[in-house]
């Protein structure tokens, strides 16, 4: 007992010094320039009753990011509003502060998240216990090891706070919280492939009998929608549709079918380690608690929704890490070995290479995680 007290109390320590020196070093720096600035700039436009949506809101913050960076194409759309108008609802917190103090705190919530998600997705939802020396494993291999980990940092992105959602409705769901479940799918419903998993999740509640979400969740989205109108406007669910297409256009990655990147032989394997995952989930059905079959179908949606799901950039990978946890936490040796190998190594390898079509490791690191699905099957 005394070592595990003093094990946490070593892991508390590092945890602080990460902050710390992140702060210092990766936040503090990239604070002018994050993906965090249109929804902040955005939102705070709409609070002032003027849609995030409008050409001259684009052409404001798009101007404040060309001061700052010469070379920035304002074609690009990385830098105007695609987001539905009631995220300015759910950040209001932080949306309210000036940016200056706004974007260093949504990087650093991103960071102690990263820091968190290992223990409390293992704990609260898996339901194992951790060991220090794996806990330690899934803390570097969260923080240094997965690179797009470190994308969402010093990015300033809002994948964090997607995977949140996911984890947080995950948890619900087992534990039948149908309010909580509901309010993590208002959250994930902000971006598309997000809104893809919410439908999963929605479908596996059902099977499960928790027919009450769907009320749930109408009333949420009801609400989001009228109040975010009193704002917006009422048509701006369709100013933010057109945003989409908008997106589709100027980004190529986000209109292209991952699996078909390679030809006939990427989809071929696509749908071959796919079509495999789904039967080994069904064939294990029968042996499987009630926990166990929503915690393997919830992993095995986030997989198919990354690789079947048009995906704007490499970023959304981090929504893998709940997979990796899982098999990392597997008794078998050789699968672990293969994890670490797949998120420490892989990774840096492949972007050190640059030798990929873009888009590449947005469709190997899922199907590797199916390989690796496969190896915890057998």
């Amino acid at each position: 007992m005394i070592v595990r007290k003093i094990g946490l109390a070593v892991v508390f320590a590092a945890v602080i010094l990460l902050l710390t020196v992140a702060m210092n070093a990766i936040i503090i720096p990239n604070v002018a320039f994050t993906d965090y600035y249109p929804i902040h700039d955005g939102c705070n436009w709409m609070y002032q009753g003027i849609s995030p949506y409008e050409e001259s809101v684009t052409a404001d913050f798009q101007a404040k990011v060309y001061a700052i960076v010469p070379t920035y194409d304002p074609a690009i759309d990385a830098y105007r509003f695609p987001y539905p108008a009631h995220i300015c609802l759910i950040l209001s917190p932080i949306l309210i502060l000036p940016y200056e103090v706004a974007a260093p705190l949504w990087m650093a919530v991103n960071l102690l998240l990263l820091l968190t998600l290992p223990l409390v997705f293992v704990k609260e939802v898996a339901g194992r216990s951790l060991s220090i020396s794996m806990m330690l494993t899934l803390t570097v291999l969260t923080l240094f090891g997965w690179r797009y980990s470190l994308i969402l940092v010093v990015l300033g992105q809002f994948t964090g706070l997607i995977l949140a959602a996911a984890v947080l409705a995950i948890w619900a769901l087992l534990r039948q919280r149908t309010w909580i479940l509901s309010f993590a799918i208002l959250i994930l419903v902000l971006r598309p492939e997000s809104a893809a998993l919410a439908i999963i999740l929605l479908l596996f509640a059902l099977r499960d009998r928790q027919f009450r979400v769907l009320y749930q969740v109408a009333v949420l989205l009801g609400v989001a929608y009228i109040v975010a109108s009193l704002f917006a406007g009422f048509q701006w669910p369709l100013d933010f549709v057109m945003r989409i297409f908008e997106y589709a256009t100027n980004r190529t990655r986000a209109s292209t079918w991952l699996p078909t990147l390679y030809g006939l032989p990427s989809v071929l394997l696509s749908l071959l380690l796919a079509g495999a995952a789904i039967v080994l989930y069904a064939k294990a059905l029968p042996r499987l608690s009630r926990e166990e079959s929503i915690i393997w179908g919830s992993a095995l949606s986030i997989l198919f929704v990354l690789l079947f799901v048009p995906q704007t950039n490499s970023y959304t990978l981090v929504y893998t890490l709940p997979v990796i946890y899982l098999l990392m936490i597997s008794r078998n040796s050789m699968l672990r070995s293969y994890i670490l190998v797949v998120t420490l190594i892989a990774p840096w390898v492949y972007a050190s290479l640059k030798q990929f079509p873009q888009g590449t490791d947005q469709l190997l690191f899922p199907l590797l995680l199916l390989g690796g699905f496969a190896l915890y099957a057998y």
